[in-house]
């Protein structure tokens, strides 16, 4: 779990700042993965708000493209090999002089 939006009373000017800071929970502690740079022992109040994970990077497209599975065949692999192999080339023109 991971704890944002952490409250952090601003005594020399009587207000509230508020600074989104991550962390992992181990047990009943709060670990900061960055210094909030306050003094020891400054009190703080803490409003924690769960993350999701994000998903591996490319699962987005391995799940939308999912859906053409049961239909996908050899001859439409070889149709997008082809247009890739002339975008390459198409791209690497020379230019005259």
């Amino acid at each position: 779990m991971v704890a944002e939006n952490l409250v952090v009373p601003n005594l020399n000017q009587g207000a509230s700042v508020t600074s989104t800071i991550r962390g992992v929970i181990r047990g009943k502690t709060i670990e900061l993965i960055e210094d909030l740079g306050l003094s020891e022992g400054q009190e703080i109040e803490v409003i924690v708000r769960v993350r999701e994970p994000r998903p591996e990077w490319g699962q987005g497209i391995v799940n939308s493209a999912g859906g053409m599975v049961p239909h996908w065949t050899p001859e439409d692999d070889q149709i997008l090999a082809d247009i890739e192999r002339d975008r390459r080339r198409l791209g690497r023109r020379e230019i005259p002089e």
